[in-house]
């Protein structure tokens, strides 16, 4: 079984390696000149989930990476020059070493693989309007993105995650999770849906793709359905919810 350090290890190597800096760098003359905040430095400061306030935690950050004081104005000006993808790269090699060749929790042998979305509220901007649309109040429309994840809910995991815009389905978003997410070599996969997901289209696509899921669903979402759940659950009442595999 793997050890978490030799899992970090990974991961330090390709942050440490110079052909990750110039393929996440903004542009080419980024990160050249010798600066305090250094490429590596930058991924572990965002990395690090600041909680408090933003000069607080670069406060905090200096002190134990023994760094001259970093500024936030300093800190915006490096963010700027990475580019976000950086961190889905290290998110995979996470995941690809966590579930090769170690032993990890499973339910009677399955991967359990939670997909569920939410809505985002975002920073006010035309081009943040513009991109991800707005959710409209008694106000005015506020900026807002769809969010979805698919979560490995028994390891603590995010298999995969995106963020789209406002208007975006939650059911599209989890036949892209799905795309993404590589079948585990050490054991099955189910899918977990909640009641927002039925549609007939994601469960043929499920089961064309030999995907297991369990999705929650009322009996008065398909008549075919309530049907057979009714031959073999007797007394069956409208409205209840029922899984369906």
């Amino acid at each position: 079984m793997k050890r978490h350090h030799e899992i970090l290890e990974k991961i330090r190597v390709i942050i440490l390696s110079e052909n990750f800096k110039l393929t996440y760098r903004s542009n080419e003359e980024d990160f050249i000149r010798s600066r305090i905040i250094t490429f590596p430095i930058l991924i572990l400061l965002i990395l690090n989930f600041m909680r408090r306030s933003l000069q607080v935690e670069l406060n905090n950050f200096g002190k134990f990476m023994y760094l001259p004081r970093i500024s936030k104005q300093t800190f915006s000006a490096a963010r700027k020059k990475l580019l976000p993808t950086a961190f889905i790269e290290l998110n995979k090699t996470l995941i690809g070493e966590f579930y090769s060749d170690n032993k990890f929790k499973t339910f009677l042998g399955y991967r359990l693989i939670v997909v569920d979305g939410s809505t985002l509220q975002l920073p006010e901007g035309d081009s943040i309007k513009e991109k991800y649309g707005t959710c409209s109040n008694q106000k005015e429309g506020m900026s807002m993105a769809r969010i979805s994840q698919a979560y490995d809910p028994l390891n603590g995991i995010t298999l995969d995650a995106s963020m789209r815009p406002y208007k975006s389905s939650e059911r599209t978003m989890a036949f892209d999770h799905i795309f993404k997410i590589p079948i585990s070599n050490d054991a099955g996969d189910i899918y977990l849906f909640d009641r927002g997901y039925p549609s007939i289209t994601l469960i043929f696509f499920l089961l064309f793709h030999k995907k297991n899921f369990v999705m929650r669903c009322s009996t008065a979402w398909c008549s075919v359905v309530n049907q057979v759940l009714k031959s073999y659950v007797p007394g069956l009442s409208r409205g209840r919810y029922l899984q369906i595999t």
